[in-house]
C-alpha cells in the first residue's frame, strides 16, 4: 500500500503538466527544419527591450507585453511552391477546434486566421495564422490573460511580420 502511495505521489507532477498546444507542437516540429525562419521571444527579452527603450512608447509596449509570457513566430514561405502542400492549412488548422476564430480575411487567395485559447475565461494564447500562395506565417502569443487591446500597441511597437493583422480587430 505505501509504495503504491508513493508511486502516485512521484507520478502526480507528469500527471498534472500542462499539455503542449496544437500551435507549439507544430512550430517546435517545424522549427529549425529547411525553408522555416522559427523566432521565439521570451518574457526576458521583453523586460530587457522596455529597459533600453526610454521612448515615450514605452509604458505603453510595457503594458502590451505584461501579459505575454512569449512570441513565436514561425514563416515558411520559403517552402512555398506549386508542388509542396500547405502544412499551415492541411496541418495545423484542423488542430485549431478548440480555439475561437475571432476574425478571418481573404484577399487573392491569401487567409488570415486569429484565433484565442481560453482558459477560466482568460485568453491564454492568441494565434494569428497566415496561409496562402504568397506567405505562410503563424505567431503565437502565450501568457496568462492577454489583452487584445493591448496587443494593437504591440503591434505597432514591434515589427513582427504577421502581426500587423491584429489591429483589424477593432476595425471589424
Amino acid at each position: 500500500m505505501k509504495t503504491s502511495i508513493l508511486f502516485v505521489i512521484m507520478l502526480f507532477p507528469f500527471l498534472t503538466m500542462a499539455q503542449e498546444s496544437p500551435t507549439i507542437k507544430f512550430f517546435e516540429k517545424y522549427s529549425g527544419e529547411d525553408g522555416y525562419l522559427s523566432v521565439y521571444i521570451t518574457k526576458y527579452s521583453f523586460d530587457f527591450f522596455a529597459k533600453i527603450n526610454s521612448e515615450e512608447g514605452n509604458q505603453a509596449f510595457q503594458k502590451a507585453v505584461s501579459s505575454l509570457s512569449s512570441i513565436k513566430v514561425m514563416d515558411g514561405a520559403s517552402r512555398l511552391s506549386k508542388t509542396d502542400t500547405n502544412i499551415f492549412y492541411t496541418e495545423l488548422l484542423p488542430t485549431l477546434s478548440e480555439y475561437e476564430e475571432i476574425l478571418m480575411l481573404k484577399e487573392d487567395g491569401q487567409v488570415v486566421k486569429i484565433f484565442t485559447y481560453t482558459n477560466n475565461e482568460k485568453i491564454t494564447e492568441f494565434v494569428v495564422l497566415n496561409y496562402g500562395p504568397a506567405e505562410n506565417i503563424l505567431v503565437i502569443m502565450e501568457g496568462e490573460d492577454i489583452n487584445i487591446k493591448l496587443l494593437s500597441k504591440l503591434s505597432e511597437t514591434m515589427n513582427i511580420k504577421g502581426i500587423e493583422h491584429i489591429d483589424e480587430i477593432d476595425s471589424k
